[in-house]
């Protein structure tokens, strides 16, 4: 089960989206650089937070109610929004990826007029923070 909570209230999300960022973050980084003498200094630092957690739906997967994304629209457009978000059993403190464009949402199948019941593919846009 995947939930996002804000300001008491929690979101129940497909369960089968898709993480797709998950293993491509490294906490670990390093800069290199040559001194005068030719001598190569490396620096090694550990990342305290900004892991990205990108959670995708698609066509055949994962899809949501339009009243669902209409929260999670409501809570990206929240400045500095902090959630918790449960990804099957693992808790992380989140905030949206604004640089990355936070969310987006498509209609499985556009139907007019719109209703809250309507199907949507969602793509979730977040960064572990230290808090």
């Amino acid at each position: 089960m995947i939930t996002l909570t804000h300001n008491g209230i929690t979101l129940e999300l497909p369960g089968d989206l898709f993480w797709t960022d998950r293993y491509s973050w490294r906490s670990v980084t390093s800069s290199a650089e040559y001194t005068l003498t030719g001598a190569l200094v490396v620096e090694y630092d550990q990342r305290q937070a900004g892991r990205p957690i990108t959670l995708e739906g698609d066509t055949t997967r994962a899809w949501m109610d339009r009243a669902t994304a209409d929260t999670l629209q409501a809570w990206a457009n929240t400045p500095a929004a902090v959630m918790q978000l449960d990804w099957h059993g693992e808790t992380h403190t989140v905030e949206w990826r604004h640089s990355d464009g936070a969310l987006d949402v498509r209609a499985v199948r556009e139907l007019l007029p719109h209703d809250t019941a309507d199907r949507v593919i969602a793509t979730l846009r977040l960064m572990e923070t230290d808090e």
